[in-house]
């Protein structure tokens, strides 16, 4: 199988589209992107409420990484295995659950990116 050719030179016109919400690299194989954030909620008890993507690389077996504050965790896509302090489980698309504040997060990819969003709470404002 041979790649395709070149095209002409001036033939190539790539877009300029750049995306409202892309992921940035935050730590080793792991980028993350802001879907959502609150200001702290009297009626919350003064927590605030961050919603974010996050992608960790294929190329990346293993990611080790803390939130900053309690989390919802569900798995959009990819499949491997996380450890949420000494619990271990199966990720599938799908899986949903919980990380306490400052819990590390042990992610294993099985060979596809894993993508997650996660709702974190923390006490007044400050995920």
């Amino acid at each position: 199988m041979h790649a395709l050719p070149a095209p002409p030179p001036g033939a190539a016109h790539y877009s300029d589209y750049q995306p409202a919400h892309p992921f940035l690299p935050w730590q080793d194989g792991v980028a993350r992107r802001l879907v959502y954030k609150t200001d702290a909620i009297e009626n919350l008890g003064g927590l605030a409420v961050e919603v974010r993507d996050f992608l960790v690389s294929s190329m990346q077996t293993k990611s080790i990484f803390a939130l900053d504050g309690a989390a919802v965790i569900e798995v959009r896509q990819g499949s491997g295995e996380v450890m949420v302090g000494e619990q271990k489980l199966k990720l599938l698309s799908g899986t949903v659950f919980t990380v306490g504040k400052g819990e590390p997060l042990s992610v294993i990819s099985h060979g596809e990116p894993i993508t997650f969003r996660a709702w974190i709470v923390s006490p007044g404002g400050q995920p």
